[in-house]
């Protein structure tokens, strides 16, 4: 039983009692509990309240960012728990909910360097010698290549593999797991396998032969290759593109070079004359800065010439709705004077305030029409 003891009414459960006190007495729950019954609002670990929710319950933290990851680390899980879990995630895998975990199972989604080596191993009838299955489920992983008699397991490496640490660090703690469980790992970088890949199935055999237990590339000479085939790459380009730029038949002293070369070459070529041909771009700049120099000297004297020919360009205009007969002081003025400089019927005010504010300041206007009235 709930009793409220401002009117000493008895209620069967908190709701009933909590609607009783807002109605009647203006009281939230949670101060009425804090007044009469001395609650003490729940704190967090690092000391603050707990995050209300509503009637007499909190969250388990403050709600701050750092509370909520150690809550979420402190929380352990019951074996019961787990197996639930575990067990809606495989039957989510198999009906294809999951689409990470399908990816790397998938034999039909193989990766070119993947597709490169299968043909080296039915070049060298090693399907008839070994029973290899691919994308084998071990553990957490998965197997590019797995030599069931032997237990070897061969993985063809990306670039994604050897880029940042994180990614270094992975694999490594994969290849420890698989070699506690009795596995041999053969690591081969894709570029090492797409430059010569003779000798590194030449070397994979030897391997085999020899029944070792792990083989990784060179990270450090993988990655230095991986940077020349970049730079040459790229040096490449540029000589070629410099190269059509030389060919076009333009004169880069002339105004408009960059339209016409733009339009010839199918790319705009200054940003790259600028940085890798400073001679020739020292050439078309001089002229073009020369020709700007010459017609302003300076902005000021730009934007007055300018501002001087727009008033020239208006005078007769001025000339017209000065010497026309409509009446400044009246409304409906605006509709007539956009229909001598042609322009819709509301912007004939805009027009005379731009370009004769002295005398617009002396025609009627709706606000100061109200005004006076």
């Amino acid at each position: 039983m709930y009793i409220c003891k401002i009117c000493n009414k008895e209620y069967s459960n908190l709701l009933g009692l909590s609607s009783h006190l807002k109605q009647k007495h203006n009281y939230n729950i949670l101060q009425y509990y804090i007044d009469y019954e001395k609650f003490e609002i729940p704190k967090c670990d690092c000391g603050e309240k707990l995050k209300y929710v509503a009637g007499l319950n909190f969250r388990s933290t403050c709600g701050n960012k750092k509370c909520l990851k150690k809550l979420q680390k402190n929380r352990i899980q019951s074996n019961e728990t787990r197996l639930k879990i575990s067990n809606k995630m495989i039957q989510l895998s198999k009906d294809g909910v999951l689409k990470g975990w399908s990816i790397n199972n998938d034999i039909n989604r193989r990766s070119y360097p993947e597709k490169f080596f299968i043909k080296l191993l039915e070049m060298n009838d090693l399907y008839s010698k070994y029973t290899i299955k691919e994308k084998l489920s071990f553990g957490k992983y998965f197997l590019d290549f797995a030599f069931l008699e032997i237990k070897t397991d061969v993985e063809i490496d990306g670039q994604q593999h050897f880029i940042s640490e994180k990614a270094i660090n992975h694999d490594l703690k994969r290849d420890q797991y698989l070699l506690e469980n009795g596995w041999n790992v053969y690591r081969i970088a894709w570029l090492e396998l797409k430059n010569n890949p003779k000798k590194i199935i030449k070397d994979f055999l030897v391997w085999l032969s020899e029944t070792k237990s792990y083989r990784k590339y060179d990270i450090n000479e993988i990655l230095s290759k991986l940077n020349n085939h970049k730079s040459k790459k790229t040096k490449f380009d540029i000589e070629k593109k410099k190269q059509l730029i030389l060919d076009c038949n333009i004169n880069f002293s002339e105004m408009g070079w960059i339209k016409k070369s733009t339009e010839q070459l199918g790319f705009n070529p200054f940003i790259f004359i600028r940085k890798y041909m400073p001679d020739l771009y020292e050439k078309c700049n001089k002229k073009h800065k020369k020709s700007k120099i010459n017609k302003h000297k300076n902005r000021k004297k730009c934007f007055e010439d300018r501002k001087n020919e727009y008033f020239e360009k208006n005078k007769p205009i001025i000339e017209e709705i000065l010497k026309s007969d409509i009446n400044f002081s009246r409304k409906g003025w605006v509709k007539q004077v956009s229909k001598i400089i042609n322009i819709s019927e509301n912007k004939g005010g805009q027009w005379v305030k731009k370009n004769m504010p002295d005398f617009y300041k002396t025609c009627w206007k709706r606000c100061s029409h109200n005004l006076i009235e």
